[in-house]
């Protein structure tokens, strides 16, 4: 459990990331 707690920081970073490329998809679609 400690690992995961350790890379919440990348977690964040992921979610952020993706989070981009999905309002890049939609600008994309539109």
């Amino acid at each position: 459990m400690n690992k995961t707690c350790h890379i919440a920081k990348l977690c964040n970073e992921i979610q952020e990331i993706m989070e981009n490329h999905l309002q890049t998809k939609f600008e994309k679609a539109i």
